[in-house]
């Protein structure tokens, strides 16, 4: 206990220059606190295999993580009318996520955890938000 309250008041005294962890604001200090993500852009592919992998419920994260986050992300299905398969071809891998359009194709991405990873966030201390 006494090692928090140390850092409760090294927090605050560095004052305005540093902002608190989310684990040390309330749920409703995090909200309002200003977050920036990593990237500009996502897409879930939403073939088969990956949707058998839980690629609906990724996408689902997402979309939740950047609502309530406030963040000024494109998430959305993959448009893979160009490939051959129309998917990213890492199947066994999935749910795969392709970042800004390009950057990389991140596999086995799972739960909300995986997903504010993906966004270079933290997740919130308290999820799925109410």
């Amino acid at each position: 206990m006494r090692n928090l309250l140390t850092k409760v008041a090294c927090i605050a005294a560095m004052g305005s220059a540093f902002q608190a962890p989310p684990s040390l604001l309330s749920p409703r200090q995090w909200s309002r606190r200003r977050m920036s993500a990593a990237v500009e852009s996502i897409e879930v592919c939403q073939n088969k295999h990956c949707r058998k992998r839980g690629a609906a419920a990724t996408l689902k994260h997402f979309d939740m993580l950047v609502d309530a986050c406030g963040l000024d992300v494109r998430v959305g299905k993959a448009d893979c009318s160009d490939t051959e398969h129309g998917c990213f071809d890492e199947c066994t891998m999935g749910p795969n996520v392709r970042v800004d359009g390009g950057r990389g194709i991140t596999n086995g991405v799972r739960g909300a955890a995986a997903a504010a990873d993906v966004l270079g966030i933290e997740l919130p201390d308290v999820w799925p938000p109410e």
